[in-house]
């Protein structure tokens, strides 16, 4: 194990991503694989085959360490069971891309809230779009005029 609870800071574009990564483990001749515990629904093979989370811990192990990430792990804890996966070079490209247009279209005011169960427990839920009222004014009644 080279790592654990490990922080970290790059910068995609004109964006600055920030995270912490559960565990690193040395495979060798700078090779490791990068594990993120779960807790709670257990992830399966599609979700670790398309998470952004995993592509940017790859990515931060190659630009903070040095590190070829080999294998991309979530780690279920309520199963005790893992999910392996890989990222070529290609994929991790497109990772960058996709953190670059989030970043623009933020930086323009172009996104929109993304409801459902967690935002219950939200501290912005004051500030949300999503749970603004709208106040609908009536036509104010001209009265006539006296002379």
């Amino acid at each position: 194990m080279l790592h654990t609870e490990e922080h970290f800071e790059i910068r995609i574009g004109h964006a600055v991503v920030a995270g912490r990564i559960d565990r690193i483990d040395k495979l060798g001749n700078g090779r490791v694989a990068i594990v993120d515990y779960k807790t709670g629904k257990p992830r399966a093979q599609e979700d670790a085959d398309n998470s952004l989370q995993l592509s940017l811990y790859a990515i931060a192990a190659r630009e903070k360490w040095g590190y070829q990430a080999e294998r991309l792990v979530f780690y279920n804890l309520e199963e005790n069971s893992a999910v392996t996966t890989v990222r070529d070079q290609l994929e991790l490209e497109a990772a960058k891309a996709k953190v670059q247009e989030v970043a623009c279209r933020i930086e323009a005011g172009e996104f929109g809230p993304k409801t459902g169960y967690h935002c219950r427990l939200c501290p912005y839920r004051n500030l949300c779009p999503a749970t603004e009222k709208h106040v609908h004014l009536s036509t104010p009644v001209k009265k006539p005029a006296t002379n």
